[in-house]
């Protein structure tokens, strides 16, 4: 019963960037250290959420030869109108979007279609005790996320006393 604001990443982490600069400016600008999530939020001039990059966006415009494209407004090659939810959505309906979607980020937006944070697919994975107790995660790398309790085993039924029954 858990709401987005209390799982995605605050906008303070997050990558965010206009929308009238270059593909070039914008990785120059946004480039720090630590962790990262791989997705740009884009803003338009009011400070709306107009489009999404990612690492993957990268890689094709490379894969494909479009070297000329970094030196072009990142507008022209962002997904625009991105999947998004709303503040205050319920966070399992924000997973099921990844998950349905096959999508690592989701930008989270205000009633005004302002980036307030995002929901990303690693940050998700960490919700899991499970995944951490299996070793698939590093303590110290994971955040600081409230955690659903580990399914219970199913029960077996009573076993029976009547003699196996014969199939024809």
């Amino acid at each position: 019963l858990s709401r987005v604001d209390h799982h995605m990443r605050p906008l303070s982490e997050c990558r965010v960037a206009n929308d009238a600069l270059t593909v070039r400016q914008v990785y120059v600008e946004l480039s720090r250290p630590g962790r990262r999530s791989g997705a740009i939020m884009l803003r338009d001039s009011a400070g709306r959420l107009s489009g999404l990059f990612t690492d993957s966006d990268l890689a094709r415009l490379f894969e494909h030869k479009r070297d000329d494209a970094l030196d072009r407004p990142i507008r022209e090659v962002m997904t625009s109108e991105p999947l998004r939810v709303p503040q205050g959505s319920m966070a399992l309906d924000a997973i099921a979007i990844l998950g349905e979607r096959k999508i690592s980020e989701l930008p989270v937006v205000d009633a005004a279609r302002r980036p307030v944070g995002m929901v990303d697919v690693t940050d998700v994975v960490a919700l899991f005790p499970e995944a951490r107790a299996g070793g698939l995660l590093d303590e110290t790398d994971a955040p600081r996320l409230a955690t659903f309790p580990a399914a219970t085993p199913p029960r077996q039924p009573p076993a029976s006393t009547a003699p196996p029954r014969e199939c024809a």
